[in-house]
């Protein structure tokens, strides 16, 4: 349990979505490409065809990663990381989040 408190400590800070790597209990892992292209914002993006120059793109984009958070908040995990960045064994919860993600606000 101690090398996988200090293991995860060092994961880098981009990879973390939900949670702090110095206080949590429960560990899971998302695919958060996979994530936000379910949410209904990326497909307005995408079906629109908006520019990365767009300011459109950017809120929409915001809001998706908004959306993802409430998400990720509803579970019972305290730490969630990229797919593949937690070191060891750790449950995937992407399609709980995609989910979560779809169920009306």
């Amino acid at each position: 349990m101690i090398i996988l408190l200090i293991l995860l400590s060092s994961i880098d800070s981009r990879y973390v979505f939900y949670g702090t790597q110095d206080n949590y209990t429960t560990v899971a892992e998302i695919n958060y490409t996979k994530v936000i292209r379910s949410t209904e914002e990326y497909e307005y993006v995408r079906t629109h065809n908006l520019s990365r120059n767009s300011a459109k793109y950017w809120l929409l984009l915001n809001k998706a990663a908004d959306r993802i958070t409430r998400a990720l908040s509803a579970t019972n995990y305290d730490l969630i990381v990229e797919r593949g960045k937690a070191p060891g064994p750790v449950v995937d919860i992407t399609k709980e989040v995609i989910n979560e993600c779809a169920s009306p606000s």
